[in-house]
C-alpha cells in the first residue's frame, strides 16, 4: 500500500454537459474489502458506496451494489459479490436494454493475472489455489459485448486491470464504450489512506466528479485531469482509458 501527499482541489464546474438523451440509466456496483479466502483490502467498501451516492444522485434509475460481508457498510447492499452473483447481475444489467439506455459496471477490489496472459477480477468467493471463482477477462468481456445499450461505462479499480481492455475491444458492442483502468495489464493498483478510497476512485470519482476538481464532466476530460494528479503522486502504474468513439465526448447522464 501506498500512502500520499494532501493536494488541495479546486472546484471549477465549467460547462455542463448536453442534455440527457431520453432513456434509463442502469449500473451494477461490485466493492469488496473484506475476502471470504485471501487477503482484505481497505476501502473497496467506501468506493463502491461512493459511486452508488453519485450515480443516484445523478439519476440512475436502477443500481445494484455486490458486496462482502459487511451489508451495514454500504448505503444499499443487494448481496454478497460471489462469481456467480456478479456474472449473474451483469447478464440482468447488459439485458433487454436498447440504444437510449446507459449502463455501468465499476468494480472495486483485487485483480490478477494468470499466466500473464489472462487477467481477472477478483470475487468475494476466490480463492489462493482455485481460479474457478474469479471472473476471467474471457468471461466478462463477452457479456458486456452483448448488449445493446447505447452507451457503456466500465471502471475497474484492480491490479492488472489494464489486461481487460483487448478483450473487451475484441468483443465491441454496438454501443458507445468507455473504459478506464486503474493500471496496465501488468501494473498494480493502490490504497489511498489519506483519503480512504483506492486511488484511482479517488483522483477519478471523489476529487473529479463529486469534488468538481476537474471542472469538467465528460469522462476524457475528468480522466486527463485525475490521471495528472495521479501520476504527480510518484507511482509508476499508469491508468488506462479505451475511448470507442473518440469523436465524441462520454457523459455518464
Amino acid at each position: 500500500m501506498e500512502g500520499s501527499d494532501t493536494i488541495r482541489v479546486t472546484v471549477d464546474n465549467g460547462s455542463p454537459p448536453p442534455p440527457p438523451p431520453p432513456g434509463n440509466y442502469y449500473a451494477l456496483i461490485v466493492g469488496i474489502s473484506d475476502y471470504g479466502y485471501i487477503n482484505d483490502l481497505s476501502y473497496c467498501d467506501e468506493d463502491a458506496s461512493d459511486w452508488y451516492n453519485y450515480l443516484s444522485g445523478i439519476g440512475y434509475d436502477s443500481i445494484t451494489v455486490l458486496g462482502d460481508g459487511h451489508p451495514a457498510d454500504y448505503p444499499k447492499y443487494d448481496g454478497l459479490a460471489t462469481k456467480a452473483n456478479i456474472l449473474n447481475e451483469l447478464s440482468i444489467l447488459v439485458a433487454n436494454k436498447g440504444p437510449d439506455d446507459t449502463i455501468a459496471f465499476i468494480f472495486s477490489g483485487h485483480g490478477a493475472a494468470f499466466d500473464r496472459t489472462q487477467h481477472v477480477i477478483c470475487s468475494w468467493d476466490t480463492s489462493a489455489t482455485v481460479w474457478d471463482y474469479d471472473i476471467f477477462d474471457y468471461e466478462l468481456a463477452p457479456i458486456i459485448g452483448n448488449t445493446n445499450a447505447g452507451n457503456i461505462f466500465l471502471f475497474l479499480d484492480s491490479c492488472n486491470s489494464g489486461g481487460f481492455l483487448p478483450e473487451l475491444q475484441a468483443n465491441n458492442p454496438v454501443g458507445t464504450v468507455y473504459v478506464t483502468t486503474t493500471c496496465t495489464a501488468k501494473g498494480y493498483g493502490y490504497d489511498e489512506p489519506a483519503y480512504e478510497n483506492g486511488a484511482w476512485t479517488y483522483w477519478f470519482l471523489d476529487a473529479g466528479l463529486i469534488q468538481g476538481g476537474s471542472g469538467l464532466l465528460d469522462m476524457e476530460g475528468n480522466f486527463d485531469w485525475a490521471y495528472s494528479y495521479y501520476t504527480h503522486m510518484g507511482r509508476n502504474d499508469r491508468p488506462q482509458e479505451w475511448d470507442e468513439d473518440g469523436s465524441n465526448l462520454f457523459y455518464l447522464i
